[in-house]
């Protein structure tokens, strides 16, 4: 649909949380159509913070010290017409805890062709 809705080619970005991980059809669908994924460009470029290299996941659940590794990366920033800066989770905790059983992303973006 989004081919009918952007007939002008402009940058286009989704995201939030899809309750799947990047191995699941779900997320297949928008990697086979085109979307690119922040977190792999972002490898892929060197741009991706130490911190969450080594622990990728974003769903924490309810404890404050689970293991976030990719299995657990439900929560995509996927783009087309962009060029990624940076990514990096914030771990940031509030008395002792996370105020989400999800970490937040943050993904810093250039238009890349317009």
């Amino acid at each position: 649909q989004v081919p009918l809705v952007n007939t002008e080619g402009l940058p286009l970005l989704v995201a939030g949380d899809m309750n799947t991980y990047s191995g699941h059809i779900s997320y297949q669908v928008f990697d086979a159509s085109g979307w690119t994924d922040s977190f792999n460009a972002a490898s892929a470029a060197k741009c991706l913070d130490a911190d969450t290299r080594k622990e990728p996941g974003t769903d924490i659940g309810l404890g404050p010290d689970y293991v976030r590794t990719e299995a657990r990366r439900i929560d995509f920033v996927l783009y087309d017409g962009f060029e990624v800066r940076s990514y990096s989770n914030i771990f940031t905790r509030y008395n002792g805890g996370y105020p989400s059983d999800h970490l937040p992303v943050k993904v810093k973006l250039s238009f890349s062709n317009l």
